[in-house]
């Protein structure tokens, strides 16, 4: 398969917005997918007694321009869109760690800077296109293995990057999309996806498995359904 691969925006106020997209376009089909990591995201500044949860200060700078109207167009601009959002919320609880704002605390504050980022995002994009969340893979110990899992257990998710947090960020993601009643479908991959960490074995098979695995899961699952029209 061969992706091409488009610059992030180049304007500062979007720099931190998202990655270079990768696309590929089945020619038979004349059908093109497209890949796009997207960083978290906030929709204000937490405080909580002396603690203070403060988005912008993320290593990477500030994200939540993912849910200004310019970038929610060009994602919307899709006829059906994918959101796994979780990785990289997960990393917030190492990167914000500080006197005012300690990584336990911000662990306890996540959910609710979660509920509050992806309601709006997921609100946004879908009231323009067909929106899927997936309840997808989450960084996994894949060293040295070369089989498939026999099974999952998230107590068998590494103790780093904050990574931990994603059982209870894919539960919270399932309540606001019930409870905000959200025209969102959801499919659940998570079993098939953290089995199949076998497939790289390196100590951190996060990034593969989302660049490769993770996409084609989404079109078997969806391949009947949604892209044989």
């Amino acid at each position: 398969v061969d992706w091409v691969k488009t610059a992030p925006p180049k304007r500062k106020r979007y720099r931190n917005c998202a990655a270079g997209r990768r696309c590929m376009t089945d020619m038979k089909s004349n059908i093109t997918m497209c890949h796009q990591f997207l960083g978290s995201m906030a929709t204000k500044i937490y405080h909580e007694g002396n603690h203070t949860l403060d988005h912008s200060l993320r290593g990477h700078g500030d994200s939540s321009c993912l849910l200004h109207n310019k970038m929610i167009a060009d994602i919307s601009l899709f006829d059906v869109v994918f959101v796994q959002e979780v990785s990289w919320f997960t990393s917030v609880v190492r990167t914000l760690n500080s006197t005012t704002s300690p990584s336990e605390w911000i662990s306890n504050m996540l959910p609710q800077m979660y509920y509050d980022a992806m309601s709006k995002f997921l609100s946004k994009i879908s009231e323009k296109t067909k929106t899927v969340f997936v309840l997808g893979q989450i960084g996994a110990d894949c060293e040295n293995k070369t089989v498939p899992e026999p099974s999952f257990d998230p107590i068998q998710i590494p103790d780093k990057y904050g990574w931990r947090l994603a059982p209870k960020l894919w539960n919270t993601a399932l309540t606001l999309i019930e409870k905000e009643g959200l025209d969102v479908q959801v499919v659940d991959v998570r079993e098939p996806l953290m089995q199949s960490v076998h497939a790289h074995p390196s100590p951190d098979c996060l990034h593969f498995c989302m660049n490769s695995a993770a996409i084609n899961i989404y079109l078997d699952v969806y391949w009947n359904e949604v892209f044989s029209s």
